[in-house]
């Protein structure tokens, strides 16, 4: 790249740029990256049928679960703080990459140690390689935040354009072979290697010169990662629990079907989750600019919502043929989970930049309770209604607990700019071209075109009666792109 496309997209220049770069190189490679799991992901569950399927994911989220301290929030409070300089950039990355050290050791022993009451011969097969794509999954996180927090996210996207990528073409054709759970289990091992092959090469450059680090230093970064310590459990208790429970009250058969639909909503939480990321460094920058903050605020949680509202609206009309044409009419119990967990979606779109801003504006202790509150009523909920009616009732209880988080991080986020951080027009006429674009939906469904045909004209339809309707961030977003040509 050369010339002013060059310095667009490989560097930052000001706060607009950054945050489109950003976002342009996480949307590109993420469509492309979905597109590619977008095939493997249901071809998968095919061949493996619910039950393996099942096993597959109740594998992973054990293993995700002995790993829950290995973060201990430090990848969030890395970003802030780089950002906010209170410390020196070399002392910073010194004393987080000792404490995930030691983390990581602690976390493999854990792992370990569970490892010898485990009963399930498959499980055990599988635990191994996934203890191993899990390790190097957290230690890719912690590279990832790094860049994240320098703005230089375009090399994140190479390494997911290219993991998945692997993954997707290297499972298929393991799948087809040898249709086993284990060696389709190693080939996403294998992409979490490569994955950090990437990533440690990209980052190489900030480990260069690192000074001893001192324990004063290590416990400082300690105690104000604490509050992120909290968050972060929560948030693997929230995402864990359910596939655990539902494993031991209804078997492993359930799981596969609520992970079916758990797939399609991590796939829409990927694609709403990018403004997030590009959004937080510029956002922890700007603390002591509170009136610049909020409205770059503002218009992210508009961005977010641009997005979240026709993905819900499309997705209720749409949900029966997801699953049908993509995972086949064995995965039918998953419907109602997946109309259920299109409003968790929407509410996900709120959450990650109502924490985000929480982080930023240094309330993480704040965030800690109500993700907390969040959490105590997923999991009763979950005791309550899993054993009743299965994983319809697991969903139900994500999206109260939801439903909980956005009402309090909403209500704090608005007390700290003292104004109202929603941009009600907007959100009007959001509603109103997802509508519109539901109504056309519901008719076309008729004539029985692939789903993907669908979500294309849709997503054309929507966007289009927003430029149609001039709505401010649309028209804002063109006018920027416009002006760079």
């Amino acid at each position: 790249m050369k010339g002013a496309l060059g310095e667009f997209f490989l560097q930052n220049r000001s706060i607009k740029q950054t945050i489109l770069k950003n976002s342009i190189w996480l949307t590109s490679a993420n469509i492309i990256a979905r597109c590619f799991k977008f095939f493997l992901v249901p071809f998968a569950a095919r061949i493996l049928a619910p039950e393996q399927f099942g096993l597959f994911n109740y594998t992973l989220s054990l293993l995700v679960l002995y790993f829950l301290f290995s973060d201990l929030g430090i990848n969030g409070l890395f970003v802030r703080e780089y950002n906010q300089d209170s410390y020196s950039k070399k002392t910073l990355i010194s004393s987080a990459s000792v404490l995930k050290v030691f983390l990581f050791i602690a976390s493999v022993g854990a792992g370990m140690i569970a490892f010898l009451f485990l009963k399930d011969p498959v499980v055990k097969q599988l635990f191994f390689v996934f203890l191993i794509k899990v390790l190097l999954d957290n230690i890719n996180k912690f590279l990832s935040a790094i860049l994240q927090a320098d703005n230089h996210m375009q090399y994140e996207s190479i390494k997911i354009l290219v993991e998945t990528i692997f993954t997707t073409c290297l499972g298929i054709v393991v799948l087809l072979k040898t249709r086993s759970l284990f060696y389709f289990s190693i080939v996403y091992m294998l992409g979490s290697v490569l994955g950090f092959l990437i990533l440690s090469w990209s980052t190489r450059s900030y480990f260069r010169g690192l000074r001893y680090v001192h324990v004063s230093e290590i416990r400082s970064l300690l105690l104000k990662a604490l509050p992120f310590l909290g968050t972060t459990i929560i948030s693997m208790l929230l995402i864990t629990t359910d596939t655990l429970m539902i494993k031991w009250f209804k078997g492993p058969e359930a799981v596969g079907y609520y992970h079916v639909s758990l797939k399609i909503i991590a796939l829409i939480g990927v694609v709403t989750g990018i403004l997030s990321t590009s959004i937080y460094p510029i956002l922890s920058s700007l603390k002591k600019k509170v009136s610049s903050m909020r409205i770059v605020f503002q218009k992210g949680l508009s961005g977010q919502l641009m997005l979240g509202v026709p993905i819900f609206m499309g997705g209720l009309v749409l949900s029966e043929k997801i699953i049908v044409d993509i995972f086949g009419a064995q995965y039918a119990p998953a419907l109602v989970v997946l109309r259920i967990f299109l409003f968790s979606a929407l509410l996900d779109c709120m959450i990650s930049l109502l924490n985000a801003c929480l982080v930023a504006l240094g309330l993480e202790k704040q965030n800690l309770v109500i993700s907390g509150c969040s959490a105590c009523v997923n999991i009763v909920l979950n005791l309550v209604l899993i054993p009743v009616i299965g994983i319809v009732g697991a969903a139900t209880a994500t999206v109260l607990a939801r439903c909980v988080d956005v009402f309090f991080t909403y209500k704090l986020c608005r007390r700290q700019f003292e104004v109202g951080v929603l941009a009600i027009k907007s959100v009007v006429y959001y509603i109103l071209a997802a509508c519109i674009m539901s109504a056309g939906l519901y008719v076309l469904i008729l004539r029985d075109f692939f789903v993907l045909w669908y979500v294309f004209l849709g997503a054309g339809v929507y966007f289009g009666l927003l430029v149609f309707l001039r709505e401010t961030y649309i028209w804002e977003f063109l006018g920027y792109v416009r002006g760079r040509r």
